[in-house]
Parts: structure tokens; sequence; C-alpha cells
């Protein structure tokens, strides 16, 4: 009984181990042929990173400036808005000349 099953072992052992020699084979091709596309990936990525950064960066200084700056002369826009409408509203309109 011991021989049967021993034998089933060697028989298993010399199966798996050239199907996981094969598989493993099969990996290491396919990792090394995908390589540059992955190195590829990981640049752009950094780049984008970087330039998201710097974008975020502007924008919110950009943001920050304007919120300082035009946010105490909205008082001003809105009287200057209001006399623009009044002197629109009182200037009587042309008569349509026809030909």
């Amino acid at each position: 009984m011991l021989g049967l099953l021993m034998g089933m072992l060697v028989c298993f052992v010399l199966l798996a181990v050239p199907l996981i020699l094969a598989v493993c084979l099969v990996k290491l091709v396919f990792g090394l042929v995908l390589l540059p596309f992955r190195l590829i990936g990981l640049v752009l990525r950094l780049v984008l990173v970087v330039v998201g950064f710097a974008l975020k960066l502007v924008l919110g200084a950009l943001g920050l400036i304007a919120g300082v700056i035009l946010l105490p002369l909205l008082p001003l826009l809105l009287i200057g808005l209001c006399v623009w409408f009044a002197i629109k509203l009182l200037t009587p309109k042309p008569a349509l000349l026809r030909p």
C-alpha cells in the first residue's frame, strides 16, 4: 500500500513540476513583455500627479487672490449696476425711422 502511495506521489510530482515550471515561465515572459508598458504607465502617472498638483496650486492661489481682491469690491459693483439700470431706464428710446 505504501509503495502504491509513493508511486502516485512520484507521478504527481513528475506531472506537477513541469506544469508549475511552465506557468512560471509564461508569467516571466509576459512580465518581461509588459514591463515597458508598465514603466510608461508609471512615468505617465507621475507626470499627471505633478501636473495636477501644480494646477491645483495655481488655481487655488488664483481663487484666493480673486476672493481677497474682488470680494471687497462687490458692493461697488452692485452700486454701479444700480446706477447703470437707473440710467438705462430713464433714457428715452429713440424713435424708429421708417425708410
